[in-house]
């Protein structure tokens, strides 16, 4: 709200909502919706919320087009459909807990991911977690 009332008293007609990824479920549905109605009401042109795409892939909401930065290139979601959220890739991998296609560090690796996705922090991985879940999950599911 504090984003919407800066962009509101500017005039810049511009809504930047950083975090919106710990929205989840109905509370995201909400948000698409709301930059919608926002947009209609000619209220904002351009709405910038960084997250990771998740069950919205392809919009939730008319007139929305998200799209994916990674590497240095943006393109739709659609297009990136072969880049995975940090989430997916922990999700996936957490389902191979238990089994052998994880040895001990790997399985001991994961858990502490699964712990910290479950408690919200996805976000706060160090650049050489990333990597290393990246590689895990490049091996496991190519």
């Amino acid at each position: 709200m504090i984003a919407y009332a800066i962009g509101k008293l500017t005039g810049l007609r511009l809504l930047v909502l950083d975090r919106a990824d710990v929205l989840i479920g109905a509370e995201r549905d909400r948000l698409f919706w709301w930059l919608a109605d926002l947009a209609d009401a000619g209220e904002i042109d351009t709405a910038v919320g960084v997250h990771e795409p998740q069950e919205h892939a392809d919009g939730a909401a008319r007139g929305i087009t998200p799209f994916w930065v990674q590497d240095h290139q943006v393109g739709t979601v659609r297009e990136a459909g072969v880049m995975v959220s940090t989430t997916t890739m922990i999700q996936r991998l957490e389902g191979l807990l238990g089994t052998d296609d994880l040895n001990t560090s790997e399985q001991s690796f994961v858990r502490s991911l699964a712990t910290r996705m479950h408690a919200g922090e996805v976000t706060k991985l160090s650049g050489d977690q990333v990597e290393k879940l990246d590689e895990l999950h490049g091996r496991h599911f190519a």
